[in-house]
């Protein structure tokens, strides 16, 4: 079995926490609304770089817009109040732990929408994850 996934993963994880860590200080001096702003500002430059130098193709058909338009919706509305928890938290791991619950969701719907295999592991270990939420909430 191939588990490359697990190590860019790993990597995500590390990377994601420095960000957090710096939105959390950046939420001292700007609304959740700013950073986005820049965060998709400065990314877009990062990207068309990126494209640019490997020659990666970046545009797609016009059918395939909705979902993007979809997910570009969900992500500045739920990174916009992830970052207005970061800056109300006392602590920016107390929203990152509150998010990990949605292991669970994507779990449920993955098989309900995608038709992902019921994974007996990964039930149980979605609902530790879930555990180890409430758990936190009560530090």
């Amino acid at each position: 079995m191939n588990y490359s996934w697990f190590i860019l993963a790993l990597i995500s994880s590390v990377l994601f926490s420095f960000m957090v860590l710096l939105m959390k200080v950046a939420t001292k001096s700007f609304s959740g609304q700013q950073i986005m702003f820049y965060l998709y500002v400065f990314g877009l430059i990062i990207l068309l770089g990126y494209f640019t130098i490997t020659g990666n193709k970046f545009l797609v058909g016009a059918k395939d817009l909705p979902i993007f338009f979809g997910i570009a919706i969900l992500s500045v509305v739920a990174n916009v109040m992830l970052i207005m928890a970061y800056g109300q938290s006392e602590n920016a791991a107390y929203p990152d732990a509150i998010m990990s619950s949605r292991v669970l969701l994507i779990l449920v719907l993955s098989m309900v929408l995608l038709g992902a295999k019921f994974n007996f592991v990964g039930v149980v270990g979605s609902i530790l994850v879930v555990a180890g939420v409430v758990l936190l909430s009560f530090v």
